[in-house]
């Protein structure tokens, strides 16, 4: 009884609408194609052939956590920012990258580190526009619009490195 009882919740769950709400964009699927982006509205769709996924079209913030990066030079950076970005592109979003927050981050952190290893001189200012160049042409691909980039930050460390001298002791 219990495995009909879910069958007959599952047929109870699916529903033949969706409604887009106003601070989303929509992307109507059938049968696992892309038919047609949507706008706010309410939506029929054919339970399990068609699907409608959504995303948030409001300006959202990703944080790039605290990374170190050694320069040529040898000193050590330790670095941190912040991603303003928006979907403007809800097709692009939901089919050509599988989580944009974690792309993004990956991205800026993998920019900034490239920067600063290739640079003689680092100047946070030019970090700054290069990694906002770099995600823009990148983050169009995906269907967003990077709206600011900024360092949390930007600091020159200084690494002490410990050493441990192990005595090996004679048994008799």
């Amino acid at each position: 009884m219990s495995f009909w009882a879910a069958i007959g919740e599952a047929i109870l769950n699916v529903k033949p609408y969706r409604v887009v709400y106003p601070d989303e964009s929509g992307v109507f699927y059938r049968c696992g194609r892309t038919v047609d982006t949507l706008d706010a509205g309410f939506y029929f769709k054919i339970p399990i052939v068609d699907s409608i996924r959504t995303v948030v079209k409001a300006e959202q913030v990703v944080d790039v956590p605290e990374i170190a990066i050694t320069a040529k030079d040898g000193s050590t950076y330790i670095v941190s920012g912040t991603i303003n970005y928006r979907v403007v592109d809800a097709d692009l979003a939901l089919n050509n990258v599988y989580d944009y927050d974690q792309s993004l981050i990956n991205l800026a952190a993998r920019i900034i580190a490239t920067c600063i290893i290739d640079t003689d001189a680092v100047k946070p200012s030019a970090i700054i526009q290069i990694v906002r160049d770099k995600l823009t042409s990148s983050a169009e691909e995906w269907g967003l619009k990077i709206m600011e980039f900024g360092f949390n930050q930007f600091a020159k460390a200084r690494v002490i490195h410990l050493t441990q001298q192990v005595v090996a002791a004679g048994v008799d």
